[in-house]
């Protein structure tokens, strides 16, 4: 046989994905020895790893489809193959998960009121999980209580854990595991580091609203899958590493805040004072901001394969040709993040405060602005413009 070397690109991606699906099946299965654990912790990473391994396999079809090594057919195949590993998981977890469903006995009622009728069918319909066989009509199952997994697509269970813990705890690292979208909200003096388990959910979009002193972190998780698109609003005083965007990032009434994000368009509306890292495909565009100051970011040596258009912005409110906005300027060398500075320290609410000092996330930031000659003539502090 020949080795996996020479094989085609299409032949050898389908023995990847079979051995990765085999393997992740296996794992899947696994779940059940654990539930008799007494340690709950223990199972709960072992969904996280199936997770990411589940998305890590998602993003390499979709990868796989991009770059022509898949027929839009055999990639429909193959999609369809995750989707029944994410099925299967689903099962188990119904299974494994007791805390998470309650019982109740379903039986066939021969005179059943309209209202009963509607209630029972939608339930059933919707909500159960068989663990028997279909034949049994008084076979008991399991169902997910409506209110928790209603909380739990919206996020809102994650938001209510991190306002309920102590502000010197440790860094938080929230799966979202039953989340279909990644929503961060309410939160401050907080350090918010995203795992691969989360990754699941990017896919969905994030969303960032109401953040003051925050340190939000994703570049794990969107090192295994990108958001599809992203909305940052009502942000003061926070570091956002976003990481990897698909689509449109839309930042709306961010002030004195850092942003690290590399997407396809970034649209900035009512910001004031901000830092922001990009590696972006399109010319940014801000409009009603002013104070802000742009640099390039280095994604994962993304910069050396495509044009970087960070330093291109176009600015909305300032229809003067051949003169520069003064709502925007460029952020000096020597004031550039150099490295990770995120990832250093933050072990617990001290290091949070230290990473924002470091990145410049309260500093008094200028904004030069010049002529029609290029020559400067005054910039900008603190809301104000002040003559040269």
């Amino acid at each position: 046989m020949s080795s996996s070397s020479t094989l085609d690109p299409k032949t050898r991606f389908h023995y990847q994905f079979q051995h990765a699906f085999s393997t992740i099946t296996s794992q899947i299965q696994g779940l059940t020895s654990l539930s008799s654990s007494p340690s709950i912790g223990e199972l709960r990473d072992a969904i996280d790893h199936i997770l990411a391994s589940i998305s890590r396999l998602s993003m390499s079809v979709s990868d796989a489809g991009a770059d022509n090594t898949l027929p839009a057919h055999d990639q429909k195949v193959y999609v369809d193959g995750v989707k029944a590993l994410r099925d299967q998981l689903d099962e188990i977890r119904a299974k494994v998960e007791p805390k998470q469903v309650k019982r109740f006995a379903f039986k066939r009622r021969t005179t059943p009121s309209a209202g009963t009728t509607t209630t029972t069918t939608t339930t059933t319909t919707t909500d159960s999980r068989k663990l028997g066989s279909v034949g049994n009509t008084d076979q008991v199952v399991e169902v997910p209580k409506v209110e928790e997994e209603k909380k739990k697509v919206e996020g809102s269970d994650y938001n209510a854990e991190l306002r309920g813990r102590e502000r010197t705890s440790t860094v938080r690292r929230p799966s979202f595991s039953s989340a279909e979208s990644i929503v961060i909200t309410a939160q401050q003096d907080v350090h918010i580091v995203l795992p691969e388990a989360a990754s699941h959910a990017t896919a969905a979009g994030g969303q960032f609203t109401d953040l003051k002193g925050c340190v939000i972190d994703c570049l794990a998780v969107t090192g295994v899958t990108p958001f599809a698109n992203l909305a940052v609003k009502k942000v003061v005083n926070t570091l956002i590493v976003a990481g990897r965007v698909d689509g449109s990032v839309h930042v709306t009434g961010v002030k004195n805040s850092v942003i690290f994000v590399a997407a396809r368009q970034v649209r900035m509306h009512d910001c004031e004072g901000c830092d922001v890292y990009l590696s972006v495909k399109s010319h940014p565009i801000i409009e009603g901001c002013v104070g802000m100051r742009f640099g390039p970011w280095e994604f994962d040596g993304e910069e050396n394969n495509t044009e970087n258009k960070w330093e291109k912005v176009d600015d909305f409110n300032w229809l003067k040709e051949g003169v520069k906005s003064p709502n925007w300027g460029i952020i000096p060398c020597r004031e550039r993040i150099c490295g990770k500075e995120w990832e250093r320290d933050g072990r617990d609410d001290g290091g949070r405060a230290e990473i924002l000092r470091r990145v410049g996330v309260g500093r008094k930031r200028g904004v030069e602005f010049v002529d029609e000659k290029g020559e400067v003539v005054g910039f900008w502090v603190k809301g104000k413009k002040k003559s040269g």
